[in-house]
C-alpha cells in the first residue's frame, strides 16, 4: 500500500480537480490511498473536499484552520499514512500512465534508495526535460514515448524537487518529517535530501515516469519582493542550518554529471535515446547557465562601498594604523600574524575564483568543526569505490575526532568538483586543491598521511608536522616505473616519522634500520558494515532465480577478480560439484578470457558486476560458503584481505588458501593444497560463534588504529622537524 498525499491551498479550479482527476484515472486503486491535506483554502476547496470523500474510493480529507505552509501541511498528511511508501504530490500536478508502479520500481532494486522523484517539464534541476511538443492537454501521450524508451534508467542526484517525490517509511522513521520552520515553503525539499543522504539514503529520480507539473503555481501569486524576502530567509536558514549554501552551481554541477554519465552511455551503445536524455536537457541548461550569470552581474557591479572615495580613503588609513601598530611596533608575535593575514589576502586575490571558493568553504570548515589533528590522505582508490584500506583508515581517524580530507582524482566513481562532506569529519577533496589546505591549517595542526609510494609528490609544498607511510602492498602493484617508484619508496621509508604495513612480509622487506618506527596493523572490519548487517533485506533476484534451480549450497566471492585468482583451483571447485552455484562479484582486471571461459563452460558459474559495498550485503547474507581461491605468491602473502573480516563478520563458513595473513587467523579453514580444499568445500569447519565475535571485536577498526592515534599525538614537534623535507 502507498500513501499519497496532496496539499491543497485555493487553486481549486485551476489545480485541485484536475489532479485528483488524473490520480484515479490513471492508478491502480488496489494500490493507494489518498490522504488530502487543506491549508484554509477560501475558494470552495474544503466544500469540494467534504463532497468528494464519499465518492472516491480509499481518500481521506483534513482540513486546516491554519495555513501551515508546504512542510506543516505535508507533515499532517504523513502522520496520517499507513503506507510503506508515502508520495508527497503537489496540487499543481497531472500524473501519466503506469506512474505509481515505475516510482517506486527503484525502491524493490535497491534497499538503499530513501528518496525517489520522477522526470517533468518544470523542477528546478536536472529531473527537467523539455519535450517537443508537450502540453497539458497532450503530456501523457507525448511523454510516453520518451518514458518508454528510458523505462529502466535511474539517476542519483543529490537534490529532487518535491512537486512530487516518494519517500520510504523507513526514512521517515530515520529523520524525521519535513522541518516546518521553513514557513510557508521552499528549501525544505533541499533540506530533507540532505538529511536523507546524510543519513546514508540515496536519492534518485527515474527517466521512465513523468509527471506534469504546473509550476509553483502558489508562489507565482506572490509579489516578487515578498518571494525573494521569502527566499532569502529561508536560504539563511538553511545555511545556518547544515553550514552548507545554496548555489546554482550545485545545479548545474549536477545537470552536468547528469550529461557525462548519458554520454559516456552513448559512446558504448551508440543508442540515440541515450543522446536524447542529453538534448532534452540542454534549453533548460542553458536557462540555469543565464541565471549564474545574471547573479554574477549583479554581485559584480553592486559594490557601494569601493564607488565612495571617502570609504576608500578611510580604508587605506585603518590599513596604515594596522600596518604601524602590529609590524613597526609590535611584538614578534603581532609581526608574524600580520605577514600570514597579508600573504592571504594576496593569495586569495591571485587565486582563480574556484580556488577563492575552496578556501572560503575551508575556512567555514576549520571554524565551525572541533578537531585533534588535520590529517591528509592524498588520492589513492576513489572513496566511493570498493572499500578498501584507505578509505577505511580515513574512516576510523575521522570516528576518532580528527579533521579529515580524502583527496581523490575522480578515477573511478567519484565526482567530486571542488569539495564534498562524507561524514561530520571526513571531507572528499579534488586533489588539484590539495595546495589550498596549506594556506588554511597551520603546520603544526596538520599530518599527511601517504598510502602509495608516489604520494610523495605532494611533500615539496605541503605544511605539516607528522608524516606517516603506510606500506600496504607490494610495489609491484603500482602501475609506475620501477626504479621511481622504489626511490620514491625508499625516500618515504628515510623521511616518515611512521611507517605502518598491513602485512608482517612487508615489515620483513624493510631494512632493520627502520625497524624502529615500523607498525604492523592488519585490516579489520567497520562499524559501519557491522550495523548495515543488522538491517533485513530483500533477496536479489538473481539469487531467487540461482535458488529456483535447485542448487543445494552458494559458494561466495566478492572484490577484484584479477590474475592473482587461482583459476585452476575454480575450475577444479565449480567441476566437483555441479550441484553448487558459484557467484563472483566484482571488476575484472585482466583475466576476462579466464572469466569467458569459465561462464561458457560451466552453467553453475554466475559472474555479476562490481556493486557498492553496502549493498553487497544481501547476497553475501544468502552465502553457504565463502571463499578465497587465490594462487600463493608473493603479492598474495603479502596482503591483509578486507573481504576476510566482511565474511566472519556475516557469521558464514570461510574456506582459503595458507596464504601468511589469513594462516593466523583462528576461525576460518585454511587448505594447505588445491585438493585439501576442494574437500572442505563439501564439510566446512563451523567455529564458535563467540571466538568469531571476539576476533572482530578485537579487529574493528576504531581499535586498530588506536597506536597510530597515540603516535599522532605524542609526537613531539621539535622530533618532527628533524624529519620533514618540506620548508
Amino acid at each position: 500500500m502507498t500513501s499519497i498525499v496532496v496539499l491543497t491551498y485555493n487553486q481549486l479550479e485551476d489545480c485541485t480537480k484536475s489532479c485528483i482527476k488524473s490520480i484515479y484515472e490513471y492508478t491502480d486503486k488496489e494500490q493507494f490511498e489518498l490522504i488530502i491535506v487543506d491549508n484554509d483554502s477560501q475558494d470552495g476547496t474544503k466544500e469540494y473536499l467534504k463532497s468528494i470523500e464519499s465518492k472516491y474510493p480509499n481518500i481521506k480529507v483534513l482540513l486546516n484552520d491554519i495555513n501551515k505552509g508546504y512542510a506543516g501541511g505535508n507533515n499532517d498528511g504523513i502522520k496520517a499514512s499507513n503506507g510503506e511508501y508515502v508520495i508527497l504530490l503537489n496540487n499543481d500536478t497531472l500524473v501519466s500512465e503506469g506512474w505509481l508502479e515505475r516510482l517506486l520500481r527503484p525502491f524493490h532494486d535497491d534497499c538503499k534508495v530513501g528518496l525517489v522523484g520522477p522526470i517533468s517539464n518544470s523542477v528546478g534541476n536536472e529531473q527537467r526535460v523539455n519535450l517537443d511538443g508537450l502540453t497539458e492537454k497532450n503530456y501523457n501521450e507525448i511523454s510516453k514515448r520518451y518514458t518508454t524508451l528510458n523505462h529502466n534508467v535511474v539517476c542519483e542526484t543529490q537534490r529532487l524537487g518535491f512537486f512530487c517525490v516518494a519517500i520510504k517509511r523507513n526514512v521517515i522513521d530515520t529523520i524525521g518529517l519535513l522541518d516546518e520552520q521553513f514557513g510557508i515553503g521552499m528549501f525544505e525539499d533541499d533540506d530533507y535530501c540532505l538529511r536523507s543522504i546524510q543519513a546514508g539514503f540515496k536519492n534518485v529520480f527515474v527517466e521512465g515516469c513523468f509527471i506534469y507539473h504546473k509550476g509553483s503555481v502558489s508562489f507565482k501569486k506572490l509579489a516578487t519582493e515578498k518571494y525573494q524576502a521569502l527566499f532569502q530567509k529561508n536560504k539563511a536558514y538553511f545555511l545556518s542550518k547544515h553550514h552548507v549554501d545554496w548555489s546554482l552551481s550545485d545545479i548545474a554541477f549536477s545537470y552536468w554529471h547528469k550529461f557525462e554519465d548519458d554520454l559516456k552511455s552513448f559512446c558504448i551503445t551508440k543508442q540515440d535515446h541515450i543522446l536524447q536524455r542529453v538534448l532534452v536537457r540542454m534549453v533548460n541548461f542553458e536557462h540555469l547557465l543565464l541565471q549564474m550569470k545574471t547573479v554574477e552581474d549583479h554581485n559584480s557591479i553592486h559594490i557601494p562601498v569601493n564607488t565612495s572615495p571617502y570609504i576608500k580613503k578611510a580604508r587605506w588609513k585603518i590599513r596604515l594604523y594596522n600596518f604601524k601598530r602590529e609590524f613597526l611596533y609590535g611584538t614578534f608575535y603581532d609581526k608574524k600574524e600580520y605577514v600570514k593575514r597579508i600573504i592571504k589576502r594576496v593569495f586569495k586575490f591571485l587565486m582563480p575564483n574556484s580556488d577563492v571558493n575552496v578556501m572560503y568553504e575551508l575556512e567555514k570548515i576549520k571554524a565551525f568543526k572541533s578537531y585533534k589533528k588535520v590529517v591528509l590522505f592524498p588520492a589513492t582508490i576513489d572513496y566511493t569505490y570498493m572499500k578498501q584500506r584507505p578509505q577505511h583508515i580515513a574512516d576510523a581517524l575521522a570516528q576518532n575526532g580528527y579533521l579529515v580530507f580524502y583527496s581523490t582524482l575522480n578515477h573511478q566513481t567519484d565526482k567530486v568538483s571542488t569539495l564534498s562532506e562524507m561524514h561530520p569529519s571526513l571531507f572528499l577533496i579534488n586533489e588539484k586543491f590539495l595546495p589550498i589546505l596549506s594556506h588554511v591549517f597551520e603546520k603544526h595542526e596538520v599530518v599527511y598521511y601517504c598510502l602509495w609510494a608516489n604520494n610523495i609528490k605532494h611533500l615539496p609544498y605541503l605544511k605539516y608536522t607528522t608524516l606517516l607511510y603506510d606500506f600496504m602492498d607490494e610495489l609491484d602493484l603500482l602501475e609506475i616505473e620501477k626504479d621511481i617508484i622504489k626511490q620514491n619508496h625508499e625516500d618515504l621509508l628515510k623521511f616518515s616519522d611512521l611507517i605502518t604495513v598491513s602485512a608482517e612480509k612487508l615489515a620483513d622487506q624493510l631494512p632493520l634500520s627502520y625497524r624502529h618506527k615500523i607498525l604492523t596493523i592488519s585490516n579489520g572490519i567497520d562499524i559501519e558494515f557491522l550495523d548495515a548487517l543488522k538491517d533485513s533485506y530483500n533477496t536479489p533476484k538473481e539469487i531467487v532465480n540461482i535458488k529456483n534451480e535447485g542448487y543445494q549450497k552458494i559458494i561466495g566471492y566478492y572484490g577484484a577478480i584479477a590474475e592473482w585468482m587461482d583459476f585452476s583451483l575454480v575450475n577444479a571447485l565449480i567441476e566437483r560439484y555441479p550441484s553448487y552455484a558459484f557467484v563472483f562479484i566484482g571488476p575484472v582486471f585482466n583475466v576476462s578470457q579466464e572469466i569467458y571461459a569459465l561462464q561458457n563452460k560451466y552453467k553453475n558459474f554466475f559472474l555479476f558486476s562490481q556493486k557498492p559495498r553496502l549493498e553487497l550485503i544481501p547476497y553475501l547474507k544468502m552465502f553457504d560458503i565463502c571463499i578465497l581461491p587465490f594462487i600463493k605468491n608473493s603479492i598474495t602473502n603479502s596482503v591483509s584481505p578486507v573481504k576476510i573480516y566482511e565474511y566472519l563478520a556475516a557469521k558464514k563458513p570461510v574456506i582459503s588458501v595458507d596464504i601468511v595473513e589469513c594462516k593466523k587467523i583462528q576461525v576460518i579453514d585454511v587448505a594447505s593444497s588445491n585438493d585439501a580444499f576442494i574437500a572442505k568445500l563439501s564439510a566446512p569447519t563451523i567455529f564458535n560463534e563467540h571466538e568469531i565475535e571476539a576476533f572482530l571485536e578485537e579487529n574493528v577498526w576504531s581499535k586498530k588504529i588506536t597506536n597510530i592515534c597515540k603516535f599522532i599525538e605524542e609526537h613531539s614537534i621539535s622530533s618532527l622537524g628533524l624529519n620533514t623535507i618540506n620548508t
